[in-house]
Order: C-alpha cells, then sequence, then structure tokens
C-alpha cells in the first residue's frame, strides 16, 4: 500500500508543477506579448492544467494547428490530412 500512496503522491507532485507551468504560459503570454488570455485563465482555474491541456489538444482548432505547424517544421508527412 505504500507504493501505492507513494505513487499518488508523485502524481499529484507533477500534475501540481504542470498546472504551475501552465499558469506560467499564461504569465508569460501577458507579460511578453501583452496578451490577455482570459478563456486560458478560467480554463485552468476551472478544470486545472492537466484538464484544460487534455481539453485544448483535443480540439479541433487545436489539432488543425499542431497539424499545420508539425507539416510547416517538417515533423509530419504533408501527405496526412
Amino acid at each position: 500500500m505504500n507504493e501505492a500512496k507513494a505513487s499518488t503522491n508523485a502524481n499529484q507532485a507533477l500534475e501540481s508543477a504542470f498546472a504551475q507551468e501552465m499558469h506560467g504560459i499564461y504569465q508569460r503570454a501577458l507579460s511578453e506579448a501583452g496578451y490577455k488570455a482570459r478563456r486560458f485563465l478560467h480554463m485552468l482555474h476551472d478544470h486545472g492544467g492537466l484538464e484544460t491541456a487534455r481539453m485544448l489538444i483535443h480540439a479541433p482548432r487545436c489539432l488543425k494547428a499542431i497539424r499545420h505547424c508539425g507539416s510547416a517544421a517538417g515533423l509530419i508527412s504533408r501527405s496526412r490530412p
């Protein structure tokens, strides 16, 4: 049981660190570009960092942007939809 608890604690610590990094993304966009990503900040507040990332990654517009950037960088075959 100690291993399970240690694993849970490690996962919680990792998720917390990820959430802090997600907040850092908001702060960086604000300080470097003056971009107030209010919806992103609300998502972080309402859903936490991990779930916000999952939601954004699976959003159709986001997937299209990821594919476009990957294709432009030569990371994704241009023949893929």
